[in-house]
């Protein structure tokens, strides 16, 4: 099999994967939990944020990832969840 098919084929399994966690029980617990952990965050940092100058807004990406790391010890969440809080994040502050 080709590089393109071993690709695509491994593309699927990993979208069906994701697909998956998406509609079980536990994906979407997972999910919410990711966006009220993300609404706590941004509630506490979108002021700050909106008075930044843009040149600033564009390296602020270190110091949401610390952030998140450090409230995501707090609340002890997985480190799925973090992910997920840190792209929710990054979607709000476009």
């Amino acid at each position: 099999m080709g590089k393109f098919l071993k690709g695509l084929a491994l593309g699927a399994a990993i979208g069906a994967g994701a697909a998956l966690v998406k509609t079980t029980k536990k994906g979407k617990e997972i999910s919410k939990k990711a966006s009220v952990y993300a609404d706590e965050i941004w509630q506490q940092i979108q002021d700050q944020y909106a008075k930044l100058p843009t040149a600033k807004r564009r390296k602020i990406d270190p110091y949401l990832k610390a952030l998140v790391k450090e409230y995501a010890a707090k609340k002890k969440m997985a480190s799925d969840v973090t992910a997920d809080v840190l792209k929710i994040i990054k979607k709000k502050l476009v």
